[in-house]
């Protein structure tokens, strides 16, 4: 798992602005990102992928192969960012 998103987990565990919200560790400890991941392997989500933020038809994953985030759809992979940091920055942009 990339630093960027366990720097992520440590300072703000989860949360989001402007209806962008990423996965993460909630209040009560819970690893939410591992159970959203788990639910989504039953999907077809690959075993590299790890899932940071669900926009209905897709969802944006962690490729723990290289460390980018991919867009993932039972239909379809594609890789968007290239790092964590990169995915962040572009998405809460987005979002003000």
């Amino acid at each position: 798992m990339p630093g960027q998103y366990l720097d992520f987990l440590r300072t703000y565990g989860h949360g989001g602005i402007g209806g962008i919200e990423v996965i993460g560790i909630g209040r009560s400890r819970k690893m939410l990102f591992v159970s959203e991941t788990l639910k989504y392997r039953e999907f077809g989500l690959d075993n590299n992928l790890i899932l940071l933020e669900s926009c209905d038809e897709w969802v944006y994953c962690i490729d723990c192969n290289n460390n980018s985030i991919v867009s993932w759809s039972r239909e379809d992979i594609q890789n968007v960012y290239p790092d964590f940091d990169s995915y962040l920055l572009d998405r809460f942009t987005d979002a003000t």
